[in-house]
C-alpha cells in the first residue's frame, strides 16, 4: 500500500490520553472494530480511520507512560497503526482485536528499545505532556481533600514509574492500568504466563518501596 494510502487512513499525530480497559465501544450507529478491518481487507483504505481515532489516545497513553516522552509516544503509535494497516489481511476475526493490536505495540516496544539502547530509552518523567493516561476524569466530583490526596499519589506515580526496569514497567502497566489477563499480556509479550506475573509482582513491590517514602505517616 501507498505511502498516500496511509496518509488518508490515518490521521496522524496521536492526540494525548488515553483511554479506559477493554474493548472500546464504537457509538451505536458505527460499526463495530471487525466490520471495519473487514472493509479495509476488501481494499477501503478509509475505513481505517475510524479505528485509528476509536484507539489513538489508549494506544498513546501506554506508549507515553512507557517512554515518559511526548514525541516518541506519538511516533510509536503511530508506528503501529501503519503496521496494523500493512498486516490488515492476516487479521482474524476469531481472535479479539485489541490483543492482536497491543501484540503489535509491545513488539514496537522492544524494537525501539533496541534502536536506542546506545542512547538511552527513558526520559525524565517531567517531559511528559498533561492529560495523559493518569488523568482521573471524576476528581472534581471529589471532596477536596481526596482529590489533593489522588493527585499527590499520582504525582508520586508519575516519579517513581520510570524508574522501574521496562519489562516491569510494561507488565505492571498492561495488567494493572490496561487490565489485560496475564495469558493475554503473554501472548502479546512472546513470553510464559509466570514470567508476567513474576515481572508484575516485582514491579509492584519496587513502586511500593519508591512510594512509601512520599506517604509515611499517612494512615491507612
Amino acid at each position: 500500500m501507498t505511502t498516500s494510502t496511509l496518509d488518508a487512513a490515518i490521521p496522524f499525530p496521536a492526540a494525548p490520553g488515553a483511554g479506559a480497559a477493554g474493548e472500546a465501544a464504537p457509538a451505536a450507529e458505527e460499526p463495530s472494530t471487525p466490520a471495519l478491518m473487514r472493509q479495509v481487507q476488501a481494499g477501503d483504505a478509509g475505513a481505517f480511520r475510524p479505528i485509528v481515532e476509536r484507539y489513538e489516545k489508549r494506544l498513546y497513553g501506554y506508549f507515553l507512560n512507557l517512554t515518559r516522552d511526548p514525541d516518541t509516544a506519538a511516533d510509536l503509535a503511530q508506528e503501529t497503526f501503519v503496521r496494523v494497516y500493512r498486516a490488515a489481511p492476516r487479521y482474524r476475526e476469531r481472535g479479539r482485536f485489541e490483543p492482536w493490536l497491543f501484540r503489535i505495540a509491545a513488539n514496537l516496544v522492544r524494537t525501539e528499545r533496541r534502536r536506542r539502547a546506545v542512547r538511552g530509552f527513558h526520559l525524565p518523567l517531567e517531559e511528559a505532556a498533561p492529560g495523559g493516561a493518569d488523568q482521573t476524569p471524576d476528581a472534581g466530583a471529589r471532596g477536596p481533600e481526596e482529590a489533593t490526596w489522588r493527585s499527590e499519589l499520582r504525582d508520586a506515580l508519575r516519579r517513581a514509574l520510570p524508574r522501574l526496569p521496562l519489562t516491569f514497567r510494561e507488565a505492571v502497566l498492561l495488567r494493572d492500568v490496561e487490565g489485560w489477563t496475564y495469558p493475554e499480556i503473554a501472548a502479546m509479550l512472546g513470553v510464559r504466563e509466570g514470567t508476567v506475573k513474576s515481572r508484575a509482582h516485582r514491579g509492584r513491590k519496587q513502586l511500593r518501596a519508591l512510594l512509601a517514602p512520599a506517604f509515611e505517616g499517612v494512615s491507612s
